[in-house]
């Protein structure tokens, strides 16, 4: 609900959105995007943390980037998202406000 009111309300040029995982929120706001005049840079190094310790969870976050890949081609919103695989800190020097 917030997100959406920001959106529609702001229009914002960019969004930036620190950790996607399989880009649920990420796509969510995409869609109400337009892909010629706004984006939406998501940022998450899609690597296995020190927080997972199940085999699956170490499993399921090395097919997360292509799961998010595949999930915004099948959304359509693959043209307003910029995938950025890296950390915060590394992303945070590409911005410059």
């Amino acid at each position: 609900m917030y997100l959406s009111k920001f959106i529609d309300e702001l229009k914002p040029k960019k969004i930036v959105e620190i950790g996607t995982f399989f880009g649920k929120s990420a796509i969510f706001m995409a869609k109400k995007l337009n892909p010629n005049t706004q984006k939406l840079f998501c940022i998450d190094p899609w690597v296995p943390y020190h927080g997972i310790t199940s085999i699956e969870g170490k499993q399921g976050i090395l097919i997360a980037y292509e799961q998010f890949i595949s999930n915004c081609i099948h959304h359509k919103v693959y043209d307003r998202i910029i995938p950025m695989r890296m950390s915060s800190m590394e992303a945070v020097s590409l911005f410059s406000n």
